[in-house]
């Protein structure tokens, strides 16, 4: 069974080239928790400001120590931000996505490439002990692209299954349909710790989003024509900064969404992903609370907890089905206050 999300149940609004070392290596399927984020989400209607930009140096990064933060858990602050389109003009891009990964700056990760056990996918890959062949975000060469997002929750449960499988699954697996992906996980929620996936296809141009709380627990079918961004709450209770950010991304699209703009779609995403103007959410600053070091921010980092904003990427797919897909990333070992970003970029034919 799935349901629609709309602006009522949330605020809603081959060549390639790589520099700066964006191989992929690394398993496809199997164990491991990449994903990294969380659910609530925005869709609809836009407007609104622009990002503050920045290049990780130390004029333009958000830094917290423990002494702001206390001596509690630091939470994630992965967003996901895409507009898609079921049959655009030539001059308008069928997928316009953004997203941002949230992680431990030591935890093992391979860039951006296409990986080894299966080139027909490309994205980044978890390499952390036990958790090898995760990801956070990937597509393939069929147009079957997915991005995972974990939910805050107080007390985790370490006897749930790692996350990070789940898009490597769906995009190895042929006989898996956003739809049904989605609702074999709807009968598996109980066995992971809280998430929200976005599964696609964009050769039948369906979107699926699926969290596993109690509150939605069904496929969340997403409409053409309209933009999503997702947070770190459920589906229903979408974080201010999810709310802002939708604002944000609806400005750029607004102004950049041609393929005659790629450049300016490209530099303005990831602008905007830089934000670090806090918006700050009551509810949540009282549920956890080191909410007001991390949870209000697009982008921050953490020295004394060696975390935040790891990785942007901006995903274009065009109305011929050709991809470009730019990842930024800290260059590892990363350094407190010697923030250095490497850049991979891939441009391809789907098989649509």
């Amino acid at each position: 069974m799935t349901t629609r999300l709309t602006s009522s149940s949330s605020s809603s609004s081959s060549s390639s080239s790589s520099s700066g070392g964006g191989g992929g290596g690394g398993g496809g399927g199997g164990g491991g928790g990449g994903g990294s984020g969380g659910g609530g989400g925005a869709g609809g209607g836009g407007g609104g400001g622009g990002g503050d930009g920045g290049d990780g140096s130390s004029s333009s990064r958000t830094i917290f120590t423990r002494q702001q933060t206390g001596d509690t858990l630091i939470l994630t602050m992965c967003m996901l931000f895409f507009h898609f389109l079921a049959d655009p003009s030539p001059d308008k891009y069928r997928l316009i996505l953004a997203n941002v990964r949230d992680e431990s700056w030591d935890r093992l990760t391979l860039p951006l490439g296409f990986w080894k056990d299966n080139p027909q996918c490309i994205g980044g890959m978890d390499l952390m002990e036990g958790r090898e062949g995760g990801t956070w975000l990937a597509v393939n060469r069929n147009g079957k692209l997915s991005c995972l997002l974990n939910i805050y929750c107080e007390e985790p449960d370490p006897s749930k299954k790692h996350r990070g499988q789940l898009v490597s699954d769906y995009l190895n697996n042929d006989q898996y349909t956003a739809v049904s992906y989605s609702n074999t996980l709807a009968s598996l929620r109980t066995d992971f710790s809280p998430f929200t996936i976005v599964l696609m296809d964009l050769s039948s141009n369906e979107a699926y989003c699926l969290s596993n709380t109690e509150d939605n627990s069904e496929p969340q079918i997403l409409e053409p024509g309209t933009s999503y961004v997702f947070g770190n709450s459920e589906l229903l209770h979408p974080l201010q900064k999810v709310c802002k950010g939708k604002e944000l991304f609806d400005d750029v699209i607004a102004k950049y969404s041609t393929t005659q703009h790629q450049q300016q779609l490209k530099d303005s995403l990831f602008q905007m992903m830089m934000n670090k103007e806090p918006y700050y959410d009551q509810e949540y600053s009282q549920k956890f609370p080191s909410f007001n070091s991390t949870i209000p921010y697009i982008y921050f980092q953490c020295e004394e907890e060696r975390r935040g904003s790891r990785t942007h990427t901006v995903l274009l797919v065009d109305g011929d089905g050709k991809i470009d897909i730019t990842e930024r990333t800290l260059e590892t070992p990363i350094k407190a206050g010697e923030f250095s970003w490497q850049t991979s970029s891939f441009s391809y034919s789907l098989a649509l």
